[in-house]
């Protein structure tokens, strides 16, 4: 009898599973061919990173003109993430105004359960309905249809914009029962609009009757940097401190001058864009540059994210009997480039049993997986496209004759 066991990139990328071929022979003998596994890094298909992407639009009415575009092109962003490797969760939000019912959909990508018999594992022996969203949330990204729309536009705040309140009522209360937020993800908080937030900020009418922050006008009594900074940390503290998410990333795309922005009035985005620099990310002038921009500069800004995550474990999927693991490291992916991995504890591998590991280590330690986990040390990590064969004979199987 003769045992194999295939897990292959090319399976997974076209959504079929890892294999078990079993084949007969005669009862005089049988011979074990040692299983392969093959193991890539960080933002390919076999440890994807995960993102939990939410996306604040502006809809105070001066950004009605852009709600179209992005319903055009949030599928073609969204495919992007998932060829890149990306594991993801997305979903919309207004950005001044909280949703009369909470939030109802989610949409994903085919590491979800949903997708049935075309559910692509993210790493071997993985479980599909450990990581699958309530189905009455889920959403195809075909399917997704929760964009704001032109019946939720809201004029009647006098000019403030509660952005990062509304941000954080939708990510603690409308989106609490869907599953959108996980753990071991990097939260991904994007938003596209041409004011100025003013959550927590104290307004104070100066002589001329002009209403400004209060730092403008009598520092003793204003709160925009201390409600700013207050944001920041609340913002920090949902994967720091309340272990809700592995990471928090802002990414904006603002006006970056008063003005005339789109033909509506517009401020300049200061705290969005302060927003986006404490929390890692960056930001656009939305006036300048459009909507498919904003999501090409945010799929690039991923996408470096992704070639820096760095992977420290291997999981396999059977118990290995540990003298016959041979692991070899390709760089970049590239097979003209293999290294053999030793194994040791100094820039070699070791062999730590069956577990529940995050996957990744650094910048962000994050995915969650359980199996059979082999630690990678020093220079054996992973590092963005690196690939890694793993050879090994399973605890049970022998030769004989």
């Amino acid at each position: 009898m003769k045992f194999r066991s295939i897990l292959t990139s090319a399976a997974l990328a076209t959504g079929l599973a890892a294999m078990l071929a079993l084949s007969g022979c005669g009862p005089q003998a049988f011979l074990v061919v040692p299983q392969n596994q093959r193991a890539q890094a960080p933002g390919q298909l076999i440890t994807p990173p995960k993102i939990d992407l939410m996306l604040a639009e502006d809809n105070t009415g001066s950004m009605y003109s852009m709600f179209s575009s992005v319903q055009a092109q949030v599928p073609t962003f969204l495919s992007q993430l998932e060829q890149r490797g990306w594991d993801y969760h997305f979903a919309t939000t207004p950005l001044v105004t909280l949703r009369p019912t909470s939030v109802n959909q989610v949409a994903a990508g085919h590491f979800d359960g949903n997708y049935g018999s075309q559910w692509v594992s993210p790493y071997p022996g993985a479980v599909a309905s450990s990581m699958t969203l309530p189905s009455s949330f889920f959403r195809f990204p075909s399917q997704y249809t929760g964009y704001v729309s032109i019946s939720e536009v809201s004029n009647q705040l006098n000019g403030l914009e509660p952005g990062f309140t509304t941000i954080n009522q939708a990510l603690r209360t409308g989106f609490a029962s869907t599953g959108f937020q996980r753990q071991d993800a990097v939260l991904v908080l994007a938003m596209i609009g041409n004011g100025n937030d003013t959550s927590g900020v104290t307004f104070c009418v100066r002589p001329d009757q002009v209403v400004v922050p209060c730092e403008q006008w009598n520092p003793s009594q204003g709160t925009y940097e201390s409600s700013l900074q207050g944001w920041i940390n609340n913002f920090q503290g949902m994967a720091t401190n309340e272990h809700l998410s592995a990471d928090v990333r802002f990414y904006s795309a603002v006006a970056y001058n008063q003005g005339t922005c789109l033909g509506s009035p517009a401020r300049y985005g200061d705290r969005y864009i302060r927003m986006a620099t404490a929390l890692n990310g960056s930001s656009i002038d939305v006036c300048t540059q459009s909507v498919s921009q904003f999501f090409d500069h945010l799929a690039s800004r991923l996408e470096t994210l992704r070639l820096n995550l760095r992977q420290r474990y291997l999981v396999l999927n059977r118990e290995p009997n540990v003298s016959t693991i041979h692991i070899t490291k390709y760089l970049q992916g590239n097979a003209s480039q293999p290294v053999v991995i030793p194994q040791g504890a100094v820039n070699g591998w070791t062999y730590v049993g069956y577990q529940t590991v995050k996957v990744i280590d650094a910048p962000v330690e994050m995915n969650q997986a359980t199996g059979y986990i082999i630690e990678l040390h020093g220079t054996a990590k992973l590092l963005g496209n690196d690939t890694a064969d793993v050879q090994f004979t399973p605890v049970g199987q022998s030769s004989s004759g």
